[in-house]
């Protein structure tokens, strides 16, 4: 199964989701990102009330990924236009946050079931599963 999700316009972002992982686009640069690499994929935000455009997409990384970024002197395990602005507190915490569900142009129902059709049901995490599992993102800028 193969999933692209993208919206053109002033942003040119595209998130590819499949069985070997996410693969996150941005103009002309990508990278994948293997499911053994990321814990879990989430929308942080969520309120029926605003347009989607506030609700972050998270990507929790695997601690073998991390320590490979914590490394110093060396390469980073992932390249800095990943992490969007303002994405320092989040990139601290062990997320990336590639983009909102309103650069990608998709609903967050559609985007959780491109996640756990490939990855399964444990795969994804909602905005108030993400707070309960993670309490320091409650206090994370949206």
């Amino acid at each position: 199964m193969l999933i692209m999700i993208r919206r053109t316009g002033r942003y040119d972002f595209a998130l590819t989701v499949n069985g070997s992982g996410l693969t996150m686009r941005d103009g002309p640069q990508s990278h994948h990102l293997p499911w053994h690499d990321i814990e879990f994929v989430g929308v942080l935000g969520h309120d029926p009330q605003h347009a989607e455009q506030s609700h972050i997409v998270l990507v929790r990384l695997r601690p073998h990924v991390l320590e490979r970024e914590d490394i110093s002197g060396g390469s980073p395990a992932l390249p800095n236009w990943l992490y969007r602005s303002g994405g320092s507190d989040f990139r601290r915490l062990g997320y990336i946050n590639f983009c909102t569900l309103g650069d990608i142009g998709t609903p967050e129902f559609i985007l959780k079931e491109a996640i756990t059709g490939v990855a399964g049901r444990t795969a994804f995490r909602s905005d108030r599963e993400l707070i309960e599992q993670d309490h320091r993102l409650a206090w994370a800028p949206r």
